[in-house]
């Protein structure tokens, strides 16, 4: 399980149903009005993971999620005492003589208005060879019960990835769902084709407007683009969100699968504070509105900071893929709220007991706050 060289040093291997094997990034934050925030704990993996846990509490459902946390050098001293904190079934393996990778996140980078500039500070090379979670690194204990797989990574990683988890599931009878987010460096137009046979290999895939619009950039030109209707669900006609920017990208996408002849997978096209377009195979594509755009009505005073939300959302949405029996669209309701909390911070959300409920962010529970969106939006 573990690597030479490496020790696992804590361990809670119970049996996961939703697994992110997405990153642990100690994120340095620069927000738009210069405020500086250091040593947070951050990455895909952990916002996906807390996205998750806000809806199987402790103690009788969250172990029902597992994270693996790769823990190098310098990494800061609280870091696995909060992961620990969340009752998760969590794996934390010891990696020595290398540094705990670390990035800047700017906002308003190159003077753009909610522009976010993402750079590593420690090398890109020793986070490749020695950070991210492998098939092999999962226990054999999660193989048997994961149902939700959570990766971020490149469209050729992806394929290879699959295919070494595949080979661990011996003949069992099912595979986990693959919940796929295309790493941003690799959502350039020239891995077009690749991102297309990956999502062969996907149950759901989700990049965001931003990320879907630089992988389709040549191939919006060529697409002979079917405008599917779509139904938002915002509550207020002066609140509907122009999509149609939205419904192309979708269009594009499943037009160039179609020709390919790769069935489709769900996809979830996140767009920021418009939500996330919601597209279930062969049905018609739902706007799930951002939770603040609604609550707060285009003035969302409660948004601190966007780092780890769409990671949020997606640990979300599987969560409430399972509490919803599959419902993809109910699903993205969950996740919306996920990443409602998790904008009202720097970093992480937090949970705190209160009367014998589980209030996040210092404020509501998760399905207090489900319950409000959700007769917001009729949905």
């Amino acid at each position: 399980m573990a690597t030479k060289g490496d020790e696992t040093f804590a361990s809670d291997e119970s049996t996961p149903l939703i697994v992110s094997a997405g990153s642990l990034i100690i994120d340095d934050i620069v927000l738009e009005d210069g405020t500086k925030n250091f040593g947070v704990m951050g990455g895909a993996g952990a916002h996906a993971t807390i996205g998750a846990r806000i809806w199987l509490p402790s103690p009788t459902l969250s172990k029902r999620i597992g994270y693996i946390a790769n823990i190098g050098d310098e990494c800061p001293p609280d870091v696995v005492p909060r992961l620990n904190d969340l009752h998760i079934s969590f794996l934390a393996r010891r990696v020595w003589g290398q540094p705990q990778p670390r990035a800047w996140n700017t906002f308003g980078a190159e003077n753009k208005p909610g522009h976010r500039a993402f750079r590593y500070q420690t090398p890109e090379e020793s986070y490749a060879r020695f950070f991210r979670v492998l098939p092999d690194q999962f226990p054999e204990e999660w193989i048997d019960t994961v149902e939700y797989i959570h990766l971020i990574t490149s469209p050729t990683r992806l394929i290879a990835w699959v295919e070494a988890f595949r080979k661990r599931l011996q003949g069992r009878a099912k595979n986990p769902y693959i919940v796929w987010e295309p790493s941003p460096e690799s959502c350039r137009s020239t891995n077009w084709n690749e991102f297309l046979t990956a999502c062969g290999v996907a149950n759901v895939v989700s990049p965001n407007h931003e990320e879907a619009k630089q992988l389709a950039t040549e191939a919006l030109s060529t697409c002979r683009v079917v405008n599917q209707a779509s139904r938002s669900h915002v509550g207020r006609e002066e609140e509907n969100c122009a999509i149609d920017d939205l419904n192309e990208l979708v269009s594009c996408i499943l037009a160039s699968l179609e020709a390919l002849r790769i069935p489709p997978p769900t996809l979830l096209l996140r767009a920021a504070e418009r939500g996330c377009l919601v597209v279930p195979p062969k049905a018609v594509p739902v706007l799930v509105p951002a939770y603040w755009t609604v609550v707060a009505q285009g003035n969302p005073t409660a948004i601190v900071d966007v780092t780890g939300a769409g990671n949020s959302f997606l640990g979300g949405w599987m969560a409430g893929h399972v509490l919803s029996n599959r419902d993809a669209i109910a699903a993205a309701c969950y996740g919306s709220v996920s990443a409602s909390f998790t904008l009202e911070q720097v970093g992480c959300p937090v949970s705190r007991m209160e009367n014998g409920r589980e209030v996040w962010s210092g404020c509501d529970t998760a399905m207090d706050r489900l319950k409000r969106f959700r007769a917001m939006i009729n949905l």
